[in-house]
């Protein structure tokens, strides 16, 4: 028999990266009870780990041995470095931090810097991804997978009849939604609507549907915000791209759609009302903008905010005013604990400074581009309402984005444009050639 020879190449081991590391909690699920069987399932987390982190190391090695390491391993492991700087002088200069750092589920390790679940390792597949096609690719087989560990998720929570959360005093307790669930499976809706949009395989837009239905029925009404984010800047999108004829129709049928709604909504709402979701409870009976304790989370980071020092408080500034009162500590809010961190001036530079990459990708982005931004901006509301941004994955997909996917491939053209000597004319509000 011949030698077997089985070539890796950079990127399909990135791919698999990136696929597998947004599909850890699947792979978890399955390394646990295939080992379980062996009686080994207190090993679960290493054979995870290695079955996400395999194609990476192999891709190292080989790049090491060519004497060539990637540009992309180097500006996440600069990115990984400052945050790490950023908590090692904060903890130095606020050691009663220490308790807030080393908790379960909130901690530093486990949200931020854990290699098989921290946010931060998001940079790293989005870096590897090196473009937008590769990416969009990307963000499509890793929803897949992410559906399907999302419908274990919520039939699990169908047969016990009850999600299990940690509450505000942090125990373990039993609720009838569950906020992350929502975001992530709703972050697979945008996904799937996106490629339906662009490719319209029924598929995707059963998956879509199903995966909209599932963020409706098992998450909490935020999901709804970020559903119709998605759908204001995608049609704005569209519009800014299409004839003069084809925005008249889109504008149209937006017009009589909202018209039937209106005279369509006692009928709506009664039906809506049958199905006995929060959601849907809150959306009929018009307590949809209730604040749910909210208001008294923004109260005490505005109360730290009005003594906040220079330079802010530090990574995770925001835990020890409200850590006390709840016990996830953060503001809820991304402007809020930006502020509470960085100080007033640095904090503000940056949030506006990060919102103003975003609307100028987003002028400028085309095909793939624009589809990856709506969905990133759109899952990003989540962070004006619940979450922190350090702890959020799709939060840094989407500074890497803006600030060094994006640009790059906007220099690329813009070379490839002055080497060439193309012009581009706009007509009709058609980019023509």
């Amino acid at each position: 028999m011949g030698n077997v020879k089985v070539k890796i190449s950079y990127e399909s081991a990135a791919a698999w990266f990136f696929i597998t590391w947004f599909s850890g909690g699947l792979i978890r699920i399955v390394c646990r009870r295939l080992l379980g069987l062996a009686g080994l399932s207190e090993f679960y987390i290493l054979a995870a780990d290695t079955v996400i982190y395999i194609p990476l190391i192999l891709t190292l090695i080989f790049r090491i041995k060519a004497k060539k390491m990637p540009g992309s391993i180097l500006r996440f492991a600069t990115l990984y470095t400052v945050a790490a700087v950023l908590f090692t002088v904060t903890l130095a200069v606020h050691p009663d931090y220490l308790q807030y750092y080393t908790r379960h589920t909130y901690g530093v390790w486990d949200s931020v810097f854990r290699p098989d679940n921290g946010a931060l390792w998001a940079c790293l597949a989005v870096f590897c991804s090196e473009n937008s096609k590769v990416l969009k690719r990307n963000m499509k087989l890793a929803a897949i997978l992410l559906f399907f560990y999302s419908t274990y998720q919520f039939m699990g929570a169908g047969s016990r009849g009850y999600w299990q959360i940690l509450d505000y005093q942090g125990r373990t307790a039993a609720q009838s939604y569950n906020l992350g669930f929502g975001y992530s499976v709703m972050f697979c809706a945008l996904i799937f609507f996106s490629l339906f949009l662009k490719e319209h395989r029924i598929w995707q837009g059963i998956l879509g549907i199903c995966s909209f239905i599932m963020a409706l029925v098992g998450g909490s009404r935020g999901c709804l915000l970020v559903f119709l984010i998605f759908v204001i800047l995608y049609t704005i999108k569209e519009l800014t791209t299409v004839t003069l004829k084809k925005k008249i129709l889109i504008l149209l049928a937006a017009l009589s759609g909202y018209i039937l709604i209106q005279f369509s909504l006692d009928h709506i709402s009664s039906v809506l009302s049958g199905l006995n979701l929060r959601t849907v409870e809150m959306l009929v009976n018009g307590s949809i903008a209730e604040d749910n304790g909210r208001d008294a989370i923004y109260q005490l980071a505005r109360e730290a905010i009005a003594h906040v020092p220079l330079l802010g408080y530090g990574t995770f500034g925001d835990r020890q005013f409200i850590a006390p009162y709840y016990y996830w500590g953060y503001s809820h809010n991304l402007f809020l604990e930006l502020i509470i961190d960085f100080g007033r001036i640095l904090g503000l530079a940056i949030f506006v400074f990060l919102i103003w990459k975003c609307v100028q990708a987003l002028l400028k982005a085309e095909g793939d581009q624009s589809s990856i931004l709506c969905i990133l901006i759109s899952v990003n509301v989540k962070l004006f309402l619940s979450d922190t941004f350090w702890g959020y994955p799709q939060f840094w997909m989407l500074v890497v984005y803006v600030f060094f996917i994006f640009p790059r491939e906007q220099g690329q053209t813009r070379r490839f444009i002055r080497s060439t000597g193309i012009k581009i004319v706009k007509k009709r509000g058609v980019n023509r050639i």
